[in-house]
């Protein structure tokens, strides 16, 4: 891996980083609307801080594999962006069975 990958990859981790901050300030409005028609206005801080946790943790996925990769010169750091990738779609499944309920 060089460091233009490296760099790509830190890029967009910090995008990630960046977005779960503003949902951890409240701004549900960056969750797309059919993910968050149901959740109710005193739920919308909790939705919003378990999405940023799912930012956060692809965020982490992508500067692990950065790392990993640059510094192993394999494709290692990949399974971490996967682990992470994972806990993050079980996080995102729990907040829209936990929050997005029709009623």
């Amino acid at each position: 891996m060089d460091i233009f990958e490296l760099i790509l990859l830190c890029a967009l981790a910090a995008v990630f980083y960046v977005c779960a901050l503003l949902l951890c300030g409240g701004r549900i409005s960056l969750i797309h609307s059919y993910q968050r028609k149901n959740v109710s206005e005193e739920n919308a801080g909790a939705y919003a801080k378990l999405y940023a946790l799912v930012m956060f943790f692809v965020g982490s996925g992508l500067l692990a594999a950065g790392a990993i990769n640059y510094i192993t010169h394999a494709a290692w750091g990949f399974i971490a962006l996967g682990v992470c990738f994972v806990a993050a779609i079980a996080i995102a499944i729990t907040a829209q069975l936990k929050y997005n309920v029709a009623e």
